[in-house]
């Protein structure tokens, strides 16, 4: 059963990102304190249909794939991150125990990408699973098109259009 300290642990992950993306650094090295395992396995979200990624599937230049230990979720997840984004913010409308051995996250996100892009707007579930307090294993999925609304693409635009849209932007 997961403990209300851990739920707790969770939810002030959450509510530090909101603001400057680096905050996800700081959010990311206290959730390692608290709650987050040293060889957690971060998967996030799948790539869109028609995306390959190279070798173990961690990208190069895309937000999304399968990361593992802390380390290398801070080193090349978060920090690429903090390079496409200037603001975060997450809000959080369910967190709950499931399986005994999950912690599900259901809200909302919103994100201001760099060099003056669009501010986008989307729906996102992650789930938690934790060994003995800690988390082992994040599994995060996010409403599809955010992106490709927040460059005034069409919603099944591929990642080139998205890359091409994000390339050309101007305030």
């Amino acid at each position: 059963m997961i403990s209300s300290e851990t739920q707790d642990a969770v939810r002030r992950f959450y509510d530090v990102l909101e603001g400057p993306s680096t905050d996800i650094l700081d959010a990311f090295t206290t959730g390692r304190e608290e709650f987050i395992d040293d060889d957690i396995r971060w998967i996030w979200m799948l790539p869109p249909k028609g995306v390959e990624l190279p070798g173990n599937g961690t990208p190069s230049a895309l937000p999304f794939g399968t990361y593992q230990g802390a380390d290398s979720v801070f080193d090349d997840f978060l920090k690429f991150h903090t390079t496409i984004m200037d603001e975060l913010s997450y809000s959080i409308e369910h967190c709950f125990p499931t399986r005994d051995t999950e912690v599900c996250v259901v809200g909302n996100y919103s994100v201001h990408l760099a060099a003056g892009g669009p501010q986008c707007h989307g729906l996102f579930v992650h789930l938690w699973e934790f060994a003995d307090g800690r988390a082992i294993r994040l599994t995060a999925f996010a409403e599809d098109g955010v992106l490709q609304r927040g460059f005034g693409l069409a919603a099944d635009a591929a990642v080139p259009e998205i890359m091409a849209a994000a390339a050309s932007w101007e305030d």
